[in-house]
């Protein structure tokens, strides 16, 4: 996932782990060392179903190490069962 830094201003990106995140998590990420504007890094998302079927989580993210000023990104994913 690529996010980028569409503000005037630089900012830090910290990762806030959340109880409703799914099977969802983040790994490898190039945003620890905060964002100059217009200036954009990624973020390894990984899925680990643990049933068949859809499952929604969220990955939540703190602007300049504050919770206050946070914002979400949505996932939506499906695992389907192997043919036999």
């Amino acid at each position: 996932m690529t996010l980028t830094n569409v503000s005037k201003r630089s900012m830090q990106l910290r990762f806030l782990p959340q109880p409703a995140d799914g099977p969802f998590g983040h790994g490898h990420s190039t945003c620890s060392a905060g964002l100059a504007p217009h200036e954009s890094c990624w973020v390894t998302v990984w899925f680990r179903p643990t049933h068949w079927g859809p499952a929604t989580g969220r990955l939540v993210y703190a602007l300049d190490g504050s919770s206050s000023n946070a914002f979400q990104i949505r996932l939506i994913g499906e695992a389907h069962q192997p043919p036999l």
